[in-house]
């Protein structure tokens, strides 16, 4: 947790358990998307964001340190804005459910976009962050520790564009590297019924 009586309460907050276990992060990223544990930048990730605030708060409006949360787990850095209504998901339990009872997407799934950034650096990470806390970007998202991909979930092909095209300007305005990509909802819907999809971006009947 942040040391001292400092508010940082509001916008940060590291959720970390004591008994994480690098090795099984680095297993479970080995099984799930053969990808290998950078240990360094999974660790500097935390310092990043905490530096971040810590440089930032004295110039946040009110609302904006009230609004805000970065929360930091074993696995993601999750960014928060409570201004926004929580997006309805029906979970993978109920999405799997709902495709063996109708051999269709449930609803909400039906809508869903999933949008993705690889190959970002830590320098990403802080901008991004300045950007969240200053009330800039379009959605929620969320970043993996070790910054192999952000996630931003997107209900409606409208805000699905709005939060491509953010991200698209805030790489070009600010140089750096990122490679933007989307999909619909989960790839575990795909994986279970692929015969409902045409590709990753097309379901193959009409929602």
């Amino acid at each position: 947790m942040i040391e001292g009586d400092r508010d940082l309460g509001q916008i940060v907050i590291d959720a970390r358990t004591p008994s994480a276990d690098l090795d099984e992060i680095a297993r479970s990223l080995k099984e799930y998307v053969g990808r290998h544990l950078d240990a360094s930048v999974y660790e500097g990730s935390w310092r990043t964001v905490n530096d971040v605030v810590r440089s930032t708060e004295s110039a946040l409006s009110k609302e904006n340190r009230t609004v805000h949360r970065i929360i930091v787990d074993d696995y993601w850095i999750r960014y928060v804005d409570l201004r926004n209504p929580p997006l309805r998901c029906p979970g993978e339990e109920k999405a799997l459910a709902y495709i063996g009872a109708n051999d269709r997407l449930h609803p909400d799934c039906e809508k869903c976009s999933k949008v993705l950034v690889f190959d970002f650096d830590a320098q990403f990470l802080r901008e991004i962050t300045e950007e969240f806390l200053a009330g800039q970007p379009v959605s929620e998202f969320k970043i993996t520790r070790d910054l192999g991909v952000l996630v931003a979930y997107c209900k409606g092909d409208g805000r699905r564009e709005e939060v491509l095209a953010y991200l698209d300007d805030f790489l070009e305005s600010t140089g750096l590297k990122g490679r933007v990509q989307w999909r619909i909802g989960g790839k575990y819907l795909q994986d279970a019924a692929p015969h409902l999809f045409k590709s990753a971006k097309r379901l193959s009947y009409e929602a």
